[in-house]
């Protein structure tokens, strides 16, 4: 996996830029979270493994009208961020989704709960609606409960470092600060929350880790 290091980054950075410059969402109100060479790693590392070795639940849902996603090039970070802190269900967050919002259905691909386990939520090859004007190039991740209100558990943090492992191998891009993102990076928003966003660094470490790339 070490191919994955090097060919991608300028490439990356400029997503990054194109994503906080370009394509009109306001970040002026937060900080990005801070690069660093080496981080204390307190997350109990995940092994890797691939989207079809991860206990994935596969849950059902119907769509409206879709468009394939072309090209898949960064993963956006969110919390399901309800006015409680509570879990929520994959069905509850799609029926949202729909009534709320009037979309196709759950924006996000894939949402992981507190206890750790991952469910499938918008199909993987379809483009998202998880955040505006990103949607094209990206994977959107909901970690349930407001982690502006706690702090998120410890298994949920070790599974989704094992699914961004797992995503980063299937579309062959190395996890770092300009393919990993909070959602308020690229959006006017707090989301994924103020007590899981600082972890973000920690947790692209963890990742370059399992994939053996440190």
């Amino acid at each position: 996996m070490k191919n994955l290091l090097d060919k991608n980054l300028t490439r990356r950075n400029f997503l990054q830029a194109s994503a906080k410059f370009l394509l009109g969402c306001s970040v002026l109100n937060f900080a990005p979270k801070i690069a660093s060479a080496e981080v204390e790693n307190k997350i109990p590392l995940p092994k890797f493994k691939t989207l079809d070795e991860m206990k994935i639940n596969k849950v059902n849902l119907r769509f409206a009208k879709m468009n394939l996603r072309e090209y898949t090039g960064a993963l956006v970070i969110h919390h399901s961020g309800l006015s409680i802190d509570k879990e929520s269900t994959v069905a509850g967050i799609h029926e949202m989704h729909i009534v709320k919002n009037h979309w196709a259905g759950i924006g996000y691909h894939f949402v992981i709960h507190k206890d750790g386990s991952v469910e499938t939520a918008r199909p993987l090859e379809y483009r998202g609606a998880h955040s505006l004007n990103n949607n094209d190039f990206t994977v959107g991740i909901c970690l349930t409960g407001n982690y502006d209100l706690v702090k998120p558990p410890t298994p949920q943090l070790t599974s989704a470092i094992q699914l961004i492992g797992a995503l980063c191998e299937k579309y062959k891009f190395q996890p770092n600060d300009a393919t990993i993102f909070g959602h308020r990076e690229l959006c006017k928003t707090s989301c994924p929350g103020e007590n899981l966003f600082p972890l973000l660094p920690e947790m692209i470490q963890g990742t370059q880790k399992i994939l053996h790339l440190i």
